[in-house]
C-alpha cells in the first residue's frame, strides 16, 4: 500500500511513518512537480485572464489563491493547467473533488451561474 504514487513514484507508508501531514504534503507536492510546474508569470497571467475574479463565486475584491483542479493528492500536478484562481472561501469549501471552474468560465464566462 502506498501514500502516494504518481507516474510510478511510490512512497510505501513504512517511509512515512512519523513524519507530520505537513512534511506528507511536501513530498507530495515535490513528487506532483515531476509532473509540471508553473512560474509566477504563468499564475498572474491566469489571475487576469479572469480579470482578478474567483473563477468560482466571481468575487473580485480579495486575494486569488491557487487551486489545484485535480488535488495534488489524487494525483494532480502542480502545472498551470491543473490550476485556478478561486477565492479562499471558495478554496476552503471546495474540498477533495475535482471541478474546472477555469474551463468553465472560459466557455460561458461570468453572466451564467452554476
Amino acid at each position: 500500500m502506498s501514500v502516494s504514487a504518481i507516474d510510478g513514484y511510490v512512497i510505501p507508508y513504512e517511509e512515512l511513518w512519523g513524519l507530520s501531514d505537513c512534511q506528507k504534503r511536501k513530498i507530495r507536492l515535490c513528487l506532483a512537480r515531476l509532473k509540471g510546474t508553473h512560474t509566477e508569470d504563468q499564475w498572474q497571467n491566469l489571475i487576469r485572464e479572469f480579470d482578478f475574479h474567483c473563477v468560482w463565486c466571481g468575487v473580485d475584491r480579495e486575494p486569488m489563491t491557487k487551486d489545484h483542479i485535480l488535488p495534488i493528492y489524487q494525483g494532480g500536478s502542480d502545472s498551470i493547467s491543473n490550476i485556478q484562481p478561486l477565492c479562499r472561501r471558495c478554496n476552503s469549501r471546495k474540498g477533495p473533488y475535482p471541478a474546472d471552474w477555469a474551463a468553465y468560465r472560459r466557455q460561458f464566462g461570468f453572466e451564467v451561474h452554476p
